[in-house]
C-alpha cells in the first residue's frame, strides 16, 4: 500500500499552476476547501477522513490510504444553472476510472453515483457557497479503488472497487492526477455550454434508463420508468403516460 506523494502528483499533472493540498488525514476534503483562504480553483485529497460526507447525510466509508477522497473548488458565475453539474462530473470521473478496465463497461446512476457490476464504485458530493459575484461549487469525488471486502468495512448499500473488479492493485497517483487533469476541462465545458454539451454521453452510460425506478424526494416517493434526463440534468419519470422532472432526490430501481 503506497501513500500518496505531492510531488509524484505534480509530475503528473498537466498544469504546472495547479493547486492542490495533500492531508495524511482530515474531517473531511470538502469541508476544508470550503473553509479554506481565496477563491481560486484549489484540489483538496486526503488519505482518510474522520467525517467523510456522502449524499442525504451519510458518511463516507475512508479508511487510510485505499482509496480516493479528493475535493474541488470552483467558481462560476452566480447566473449559472448548475442543476447538471453532478451529472457532467461524473461522467468526467467515467473518463478517468474507465480505462483502467475497457472491457467491463461503468454506469452513472443519477445523479452522482459511479455504477459497476450494479455495485457502487465511486460517488459525488457537490456542496454551494455563494459570494457576492460568484457561487463556489466544492465538487467531492469518492472512489473505491484498493478496498477489499473485510468486518471492518462498514457500507449499507452494495459497493465494489477497482482492485475487486481487476484483481490487481492500482497506483493512485495516476487516478488523483487525471482527476485533476480532466476536471478542468469537464467544469470550463460546463460553465460555457452546460449540460445540454454533455447529453449524448451521459445517454450512452445512463444506468437507471429505461428502468423502473422510486424517487425518494423527501417524505415524498414518486414512481415510474426513467426516461433519461433533459438539457438542465433534470431526470425524466414517466408515470401512466405523465412526465415528472427531477433536479434532485435519491433514485433506485424497483424489482
Amino acid at each position: 500500500m503506497t501513500s500518496l506523494d505531492k510531488q509524484q502528483l505534480l509530475t503528473l499533472c498537466h498544469r504546472p499552476d495547479t493547486l492542490f493540498e495533500l492531508f495524511d488525514e482530515i474531517d473531511s476534503t470538502n469541508r476544508w476547501l470550503q473553509t479554506a483562504p481565496g477563491t481560486d480553483i484549489q484540489f483538496c485529497i486526503a488519505e482518510s477522513q474522520s467525517q467523510g460526507k456522502g449524499q442525504q447525510g451519510r458518511q463516507w466509508h475512508s479508511p487510510p490510504g485505499q482509496n480516493i477522497y479528493l475535493s474541488c473548488r470552483w467558481p462560476f458565475p452566480k447566473s449559472q444553472d448548475l442543476s447538471g453539474l453532478s451529472l457532467a462530473v461524473s461522467l468526467a470521473v467515467l473518463d478517468v476510472v474507465q480505462p483502467c478496465m475497457p472491457l467491463t463497461p461503468i454506469r452513472i446512476k443519477w445523479p452522482n453515483d459511479i455504477f459497476c457490476m450494479d455495485k457502487k464504485l465511486g460517488g459525488i458530493l457537490i456542496e454551494l457557497t455563494a459570494a457576492p459575484d460568484t457561487i463556489h461549487a466544492i465538487i467531492g469525488i469518492g472512489i473505491n479503488v484498493n478496498m477489499l471486502p473485510g468486518k471492518n468495512v462498514q457500507i449499507d448499500q452494495p459497493w465494489i472497487s477497482l482492485q475487486e473488479i481487476t484483481k490487481r492493485e492500482w497506483d493512485r497517483h495516476i487516478l488523483c492526477a487525471g482527476l485533476m487533469n480532466l476536471l478542468p476541462e469537464c467544469l470550463n465545458c460546463f460553465e460555457h455550454q452546460g449540460f445540454s454539451a454533455f447529453m449524448k454521453k451521459w445517454q450512452a452510460v445512463d444506468y437507471l434508463s429505461d428502468k423502473a425506478v422510486k424517487i425518494q424526494r423527501g417524505r415524498e416517493l414518486f414512481y415510474g420508468t426513467a426516461e433519461g434526463v433533459d438539457p438542465l440534468g433534470r431526470l425524466i419519470i414517466k408515470n401512466n403516460n405523465t412526465l415528472m422532472k427531477f433536479v434532485s432526490g435519491e433514485a433506485s430501481i424497483v424489482k
